[in-house]
């Protein structure tokens, strides 16, 4: 009846919202794609004549009707097929859901019956006929799922497993497809098969994403094993997504955006047709920042956020994950080098990913971005590098240089080159500098003398401080071809940067060109009281600041604030320069190891002042330090000579590696430090407990537990009586996890009586009591366990600590609610859940909220109990191992969520529990905290 693609593509897109009006340009874009004609509001009035004559000649007369700026479809949403299967499917999901099996076969079927091919397949191709097609392919995958979950659910268990059998064939990565398979299996008593789908699914995520199945598929296998038989599929998969609220993590801009227009679009464009656009380029030529403004400018079209991830200082590349993590704020479980804790967080989030950086890390970051698209249907990645990723998919774009007119009567397009001069001129000469007909020719060869190059503009433009621009002509000319000569093996633009930061460098006094090679070992970005500690050696005594403001003046150093402080950076390309003439001098050794005795100093520091008021500041101080931190790491543990150094280092990050959620982080480097410092030291006997506690917290006791023991037995044999007093407490608090109470606490009274011999007040000093206490509440002996905690408590609060005190304070309310106080325990609780939030441990985040549930159960609500068990449970998928396999931990939350169930019957338990379910972590906290459930419904998803 629709005759031709553009027709059935106009019509397709007003009958997605019948009755919305749709503006004449979002049909424009969908008819066109971002490249209209000039001519396309016309053409579009014709196109919508021709197509009210098809719709009158088939019998529907007035269908589209104009309103305003836009038109709208007069048609009930129930006569579009489109419409009726997503009220369909939503009918038949809501019975499954509310266990009528029969009524979801029948509304599903239906459901699906309406579709006779691909959507929207004989439709013009563009940005919106793909997301529709995508969108409602999806909404086909999940009604097929459900339908098949509903013929399980009245016994028709050979046919659906039949159809699982072809549909997982088809779609592999769909993990509830294969729980559904696992189910109708072990329902038709076929267990081996049922074990057996389960590793082909391990088999198939593994190899072909990287990842491990998830806390559903694992849990369903751990159910089989035991009999117990699989769980309610009824139960939510967990929502994962982007932890904070923000939209991302994009830098302010702190100088204009100069030009790029054409480059500024075509990325633009490529990015709605490519799922992933790799902006290529020599150094210097402005990659990095007409990525961040094309991320700028698509901030809106990504709803979980633009994320900037900066690689340039990093140079382990199975770092290159955890830098992801970090970036996006996700909490960071990586295990042995794969990305499952971004790709969980990611799978459902439509993210743009920038990985600025990426020529030194090619293999690791096309790695990882190969593996985030496949998992992640809605994610796109914007690469800058020198080079290519050679991922599959990938577009390149490449970044040329500005362009300069071949004389100054150029049009005005030509100029952009010319356009950026004067911009960082005028910023830099007092009084203003202005592009004049008297200096136009000669700032158009200044500019095509540096080949359009933004640095090495931005590099010549300051000078005009102290030079004309005719001066600056004459001294750069001279300059280059003298610097230039001798290097015709590197390509012309590469040799025009080298020889321009050549240049630049000569220009600065000794004293800047000293600092300059010497700032090049920070990575990220530092401040000045670290680059005084690292840069100003003997040799290059003079007062230090006023170094630091001449190359601030010259653009070589870029002044930052973040939170009020001042920090500091060298742009990638100079900071490569200055390691090459470090390294030229001899001197790189001499200087890391200086940098690294700084940061050694900062952690060392920092640990021992962490038992105290300025806690929360010490953490800031080491997130915002991170990369310097593992730059010292990576030179310490990779250099001959420094290994006990790095070891030392390692160890001395204990609290942020387990307060700030960087476990995996901290067992990469420790597990690293214990390879390269193999021989008896003290420093190897603390890397060891401090590498048994990570690993134990990540939920391997058994390989926790062997570090805590080696430990243990070579601080003994060296006489370090506070080293085998940390690992005889840890090994104590293992044993709790193990559920063995009795040798628990044996363990922790030894370590209890040898700290107090060894030091006063301390974090683990603390600590040891508060695990005494979970030890005495266990055995039954909640009295004593009371005791304890408030006298643990009294401490903390006495020196103003925060980490230390919360788990106190969770000791105590569990201790109270074992007593039946609920009142006490409920207020407790959340005072330990508010200290909590300040930092980033979502395994005490979990233990907390799981205990308000329990509490809220004991005191008659159910309702609040069934959404904070959802929460918990979302939070524990995130630990990696539920309760760090404590049945101690684990038999409570079991019990809450059967009375919860009870008292509110099935389905009104599941409604409750998905809302817990799907909340971020920080409705969740505030939730717990006593937030209204009502205010915070908006922000959630159907789980499903």
């Amino acid at each position: 009846m629709i005759h031709g693609r553009v027709l059935r593509t106009l019509f397709a897109r007003l009958a997605t919202r019948p009755g919305e009006t749709v503006s004449r340009q979002l049909l424009v874009e969908a008819l066109w794609d971002g490249d209209a004609p000039r001519t396309a509001i016309t053409t579009l009035r014709s196109h919508l004549t021709r197509l009210r004559t098809d719709l009158r000649e088939g019998g529907l007369p007035d269908l589209v009707v104009t309103r305003g700026n836009g038109f709208f479809l007069d048609a009930p949403a129930a006569a579009l097929d489109a419409a009726r299967f997503e009220a369909l499917a939503r009918d038949g999901r809501d019975a499954l859901a509310a266990g009528d099996g029969a009524v979801a076969v029948r509304s599903l079927g239906a459901a699906l019956a309406l579709w006779r091919g691909e959507a929207l397949e004989d439709c013009r191709a563009s940005e919106w006929t793909r997301a529709e097609a995508s969108r409602l392919g999806e909404l086909r995958l999940a009604a097929t799922e459900d339908l098949l979950d509903a013929r399980i659910a009245v016994g028709e268990l050979a046919t659906a497993a039949a159809e699982l059998e072809s549909f997982v064939n088809r779609f592999p990565f769909r993990e509830r497809a294969w729980e559904l398979l696992m189910n109708a299996l072990y329902r038709a008593g076929r267990q081996a098969d049922a074990l057996a789908a389960f590793r082909r699914a391990r088999a198939m995520l593994v190899d072909e994403l990287g990842i491990e199945p998830g806390p559903g598929l694992r849990g369903l296998e751990s159910s089989i094993l035991a009999g117990d038989g699989p769980r309610n599929l009824s139960e939510p998969e967990p929502i994962v997504g982007i932890r904070s609220p923000r939209t991302g993590n994009l830098p302010a801009e702190t100088t204009s955006f100069v030009g790029r227009r054409d480059e500024l679009a075509e990325a633009k464009k490529w990015l709605t047709r490519s799922r992933m656009v790799t902006l290529t380029g020599v150094g210097g030529v402005g990659k990095s920042r007409l990525a961040l403004r094309v991320a700028a400018d698509l901030r809106a079209e990504f709803p979980d956020g633009a994320w900037l991830v900066e690689l340039a200082g990093l140079r382990d590349p199975e770092l290159v994950a955890h830098a992801v993590a970090d970036a996006l704020n996700i909490v960071d479980r990586i295990d042995n080098g794969s990305i499952d804790s971004v790709v969980r967080d990611l799978r459902d989030a439509k993210v743009l990913l920038i990985l600025d950086n990426c020529e030194h890390l090619l293999n690791a970051c096309a790695q990882i971005a190969s593996t985030l698209l496949k998992a992640a249907p809605d994610l796109r990645v914007l690469a800058t590098s020198r080079q290519p990723l050679a991922v599959p998919g990938e577009h390149i774009l490449p970044v040329p240089p500005l362009l300069v007119p071949d004389d100054d009567d150029g049009d005005e397009d030509l100029r952009t080159a010319m356009t950026l001069f004067a911009d960082r001129a005028n910023a830099a000469v007092p009084g203003g500098f202005e592009v004049q007909p008297d200096n136009s020719a000669v700032v158009a060869r200044i500019c095509r003398q540096l080949d359009g190059i933004p640095l090495a503009i931005e590099l010549a433009a300051v000078r005009l401080r102290v030079l004309s621009p005719a001066e600056l002509l004459d001294r750069l000319d001279d300059r280059l071809k003298l610097l230039a000569s001798g290097r015709s093996t590197a390509l012309p633009r590469h040799q025009t940067l080298r020889a321009t930061i050549d240049w630049s460098f000569n220009l600065c006094t000794p004293e800047e060109q000293a600092l300059w090679t010497r700032l090049s070992v920070f990575a990220g970005t530092f401040d000045l009281a670290s680059a005084e500690a690292v840069c100003a050696a003997d040799d290059t005594g003079h007062d230090f600041l006023s170094v630091v403001d001449g190359l601030v003046d010259k653009s070589i150093l870029i002044r930052e604030e973040h939170s009020g402080e001042v920090r500091f950076r060298l742009l990638a390309v100079l900071g490569g320069y200055g390691r090459d003439r470090l390294r030229a001098e001899g001197l790189t050794a001499e200087v890391l190891t200086r940098h690294r005795d700084w940061y050694l100093s900062v952690a060392e520091e920092g640990a021992r002042n962490w038992f105290g008021p300025g806690q929360l500041d010490w953490l800031a101080r080491l997130r915002r330090d991170h990369a310097n931190l593992r730059a010292a790491l990576d030179f310490s543990l990779t250099t001959p000579g420094e290994h006990l150094a790095g070891t030392r280092l390692a160890a001395a990050l204990h609290s942020f590696w387990v307060a700030c959620d960087q476990v995996s982080e901290g067992q990469h480097w420790l597990d690293l430090a214990l390879k390269v410092c193999a021989e008896p030291s003290r420093e190897r006997a603390r890397a060891l407990w401090v590498c048994g506690r990570v690993t134990y917290l990540q939920g391997d006791l058994d390989g926790g537990v062997a570090k805590l023991s080696e430990s243990l037995a070579l601080a003994v044999g060296l006489g370090h009586t506070a080293e085998a007093t940390h690992a005889t407490h840890l090994l104590g608090a293992a044993a709790l996890l193990r559920d063995d109470p009795t040798g628990a606490r044996a363990l922790l009274v030894e370590a209890a009586g040898a700290y107090r011999e060894l030091e006063g007040p301390s974090s683990t000093c603390v600590m040891v009591d508060v695990h005494l206490a979970m030890s005495d509440v266990f055995l039954g002996d909640i009295a004593s366990g009371l005791a304890r905690v408030e006298t643990a408590l009294a401490v903390c609060e006495s020196r103003g600590e925060h980490w230390t005190r919360s788990y106190a304070l969770y000791a105590l309310a569990f201790a109270q609610w074992r007593a039946g106080d609920l009142a006490r325990a409920r207020r407790n609780a959340r005072e330990a859940l508010r200290l909590k939030a300040m930092f980033r441990e979502i395994g005490g985040l979990a233990m907390v909220v799981d205990l308000l549930a329990w509490i809220a159960v004991g005191d008659g609500s159910g309702e609040e109990a069934a959404v904070l068990l959802g929460v918990a449970v979302r939070s524990w998928a995130l630990v990696g191992v539920p309760w760090f396999g404590s049945k101690s931990w684990r038999r409570p939350h079991e019990e809450a969520q059967a009375r919860a169930r009870c008292e509110l019957g099935h389905h009104v338990f599941e409604d409750a529990f998905r809302r817990g379910w799907a909340l971020s972590r920080e409705d969740g906290t505030a939730l717990a905290l006593g937030a209204p459930q009502r205010g915070l419904r908006a922000a959630t998803t159907d789980p499903r």
